[in-house]
C-alpha cells in the first residue's frame, strides 16, 4: 500500500491500482499514520496538481 502510493504519487490512483476505493486506502493510511504518529506522505492538505511523496521515514520502511 504504502509503496504504490509512493509509486502512483496519490492515494487516488494508489487505491485504483489496488482494486480500493479511495476512502478504504485513505481510512487504512489514516490508521497507519495514527499508530506510528507521522503522517504517511507529504501531500499538500488540500487538492493539488502537486504528487504526494512519502517521507524518507516512510520509504525506508517501505524498501524494507
Amino acid at each position: 500500500m504504502l509503496c504504490a502510493m509512493a509509486d502512483c504519487g496519490s492515494v487516488g490512483r494508489a487505491a485504483a491500482l489496488l482494486g480500493y476505493s479511495q476512502q478504504a486506502l485513505s481510512g487504512q493510511l489514516q490508521r497507519i499514520e495514527n499508530h506510528f504518529g507521522q503522517p504517511c506522505s507529504n501531500a499538500p492538505p488540500t487538492a493539488s496538481s502537486r504528487p504526494a511523496t512519502a517521507p524518507p521515514s516512510w520509504r525506508r520502511l517501505a524498501m524494507w
